[in-house]
């Protein structure tokens, strides 16, 4: 009973992750799409580049710096 109660408690941290992640990242993907059906292109073009590259790329050399290897799987 014990080994199943501690692969909850260390499995539950990145389920929560998980769907924090997501969420964050659909409301990105509807912004982007709301301002590009409004017709704000340029807007909805820099949220959409900040999302693939401007933002990711930083926060995972920071995380890389501070937590290591676990740092990335963390971002990810």
């Amino acid at each position: 009973m014990g080994i199943f109660c501690a692969a909850l408690a260390t499995g539950l941290a990145p389920i929560v992750g998980i769907i924090y992640r997501l969420s964050i990242a659909g409301l990105n993907i509807v912004m982007a799409a709301y301002l590009a059906a409004t017709e704000r292109i340029r807007a909805s073009a820099w949220i959409s580049v900040a999302r693939g590259i401007i933002i990711i790329i930083p926060i995972l050399l920071i995380l890389a710096y501070f937590y290591h290897m676990d740092g990335v799987w963390l971002f990810f």
